[in-house]
């Protein structure tokens, strides 16, 4: 970056404000890789998202900021940026996976990804996945995020190496998406995006990609998960678990299908039994809660035939991610990213110290 790259925020300490990354140079060539960030009224996370992103040290990047028209200010930001993005656009948009869709049509990069807008790369997280991609001969590769927010302790997600096994991911999605990178014949192959779902668009790619291809996990921090009201996998709701149950039916095995179907409306009970935990009236919270507790139990779930893993996707049961995730969680809590990475510090990985 040269001089007039915008100084940080008043106030703005730490990744990715006052940082200055070294350049990888490793002793392979380093493919194009191409990064779109899909946005929408997200003003108060974009600029550190598209820091985090350019301050990479990666030197054969292409970047697209794809804006769905907002009125917040987001414009504003990526103008201030626009020097150093490959393109960006602010126009209404058919939803997030039309928006990135938009992004990949425009891609020129070997190597492809997205990180939503109020997501964040940790530094070299870029480089640390293509390290991998490299000596693992790989065409998708994911690693560890830290999840944070809210003023609670983080934590590091840390996804094992079944986690992308076409068996498993059919049943349960333990990936975060930013942590993610595929080769672009891979999205050739497997994509586009589905537009017609808007909150397991990318649990219905990642599966396509697992029966075609070979992944390969990465040992590093890759990317910041920010936790918030607004981010959608927490505010979905009745539709996401409505687009979860939809892609389960279209991939899960024939033999479990069938089970799944006749349970399908047990899981509906189920689902509606937590919107009501999470009520107002005392009362129905502590029936539904208490019911919750009996139907959850891992000893009865079994007794339905299905795999732990399907109850997971569909939030009635964590039991079914146990062996596929590992978790470390920070003694000390953080509301900021540069705060979350500090509680993490010695778990990143610097190329001029490792390589």
């Amino acid at each position: 970056m040269n001089d007039k790259f915008p100084p940080p925020l008043p106030g703005g300490t730490g990744w990715p404000w006052d940082f200055q990354p070294e350049t990888v140079s490793p002793k392979f060539d380093l493919p194009r890789v191409t990064i779109v960030t899909p946005s929408y009224n997200h003003a108060a996370y974009l600029e550190e998202t598209i820091r985090s992103v350019l301050l990479q040290g990666y030197p054969n990047l292409e970047y697209f900021v794809i804006d769905g028209g907002s009125t917040d200010g987001s414009v504003d930001i990526i103008r201030k940026y626009e020097p150093w993005l490959a393109g960006w656009v602010s126009e209404r948009d058919a939803g997030q996976s039309n928006a990135i869709n938009k992004g990949f049509a425009k891609a020129t990069g070997e190597w492809m990804g997205w990180l939503n807008s109020d997501d964040c790369y940790a530094p070299y997280g870029i480089y640390n996945l293509i390290k991998t991609a490299h000596v693992t001969r790989s065409d998708f590769v994911y690693g560890s995020s830290i999840q944070f927010g809210s003023s609670a302790h983080p934590y590091i997600k840390r996804p094992g190496p079944l986690a992308f096994n076409f068996e498993v991911i059919r049943l349960v999605d333990v990936l975060d998406q930013p942590t993610t990178l595929w080769k672009r014949d891979l999205f050739e192959e497997c994509g586009p995006l589905a537009e017609d779902l808007h909150f397991a668009f990318d649990w219905e790619f990642f599966i396509k990609c697992a029966k075609a291809h070979k992944g390969a996990c990465s040992t590093s921090i890759i990317a910041a998960y920010r936790l918030h009201d607004s981010n959608k996998t927490l505010s979905g709701d009745i539709r996401r678990s409505e687009e979860l149950m939809e892609v389960s039916l279209r991939y899960l095995p024939d033999d479990i299908h069938e089970k799944f179907v006749r349970i399908l409306p047990f899981i509906k009970f189920l689902k509606k039994l937590k919107a009501l935990r999470d009520g107002r009236s005392w009362v129905t919270k502590w029936i539904a809660k208490s019911m919750l507790l009996v139907f959850s139990n891992s000893g009865i779930l079994r007794v339905f035939g299905l795999p732990m893993e399907v109850w997971s996707t569909h939030s009635i049961s964590n039991y079914g991610e146990k062996r596929l995730i590992a978790f470390q969680r920070a003694n000390t809590p953080a509301s900021t990213l540069s705060e979350a990475l500090n509680c993490f510090r010695g778990e990143l990985i610097n190329p001029a110290l490792s390589d």
